[in-house]
């Protein structure tokens, strides 16, 4: 998968030159982790302070179906293609951040007792890696942490916060 990939020459690259830039030695670990969260928060604060934002593409247990792993696949968040409406007829100015990224990690479960392993599939990136994360949504989410400290904000001011 990883040795096809071509620099990315879409529109959002108009007079920029392409780039690859290789991550693998940075997701490369040979950490065992003990869940599949702590795995997840890993990647997570490893791709934020490479400028990339990790997402969960795919994520199976073993009883989904027959003769299949517990695995779970991250990417980029650039990874992907636009995925236009179905009435080509109807045309609308969008931008998205999508660029087929081929950046892909697999987390798997350890075949020996509890934990989890993660594997590099491919640390290319074929865009430019973000210097600030300002402004992506999925960054801003609310933690759980944060959701239970702001729950407990909400019964202790019940007026003095936005419901």
């Amino acid at each position: 998968m990883c040795d096809d990939v071509e620099p990315n020459f879409d529109a959002m690259n108009d007079g920029v030159e392409p780039v690859m830039i290789d991550l693998t030695d940075v997701f490369t670990t040979g950490m065992l982790f003990d869940t599949r969260d702590e795995l997840l928060k890993w990647a997570r604060n490893v791709g934020r302070e490479n400028g990339i934002v990790v997402v969960i593409f795919r994520s199976e247990t073993a009883t989904a179906r027959p003769r299949t792993k517990t695995k779970l696949i991250l990417g980029c968040e650039r990874s992907g293609k636009y995925r236009p409406w179905k009435n080509p007829n109807l045309t609308r100015s969008t931008w998205t951040r999508k660029c087929d990224c081929p950046f892909r990690l697999r987390g798997t479960r350890s075949s020996v007792g509890d934990g989890w392993y993660l594997h590099v599939i491919c640390g290319l990136h074929n865009h430019e890696l973000a210097k600030k994360l300002t402004g992506h949504s999925f960054l801003g989410r609310l933690s759980q942490d944060e959701k239970n400290v702001l729950g407990l904000l909400k019964v202790i001011f019940p007026y003095t916060t936005s419901k």
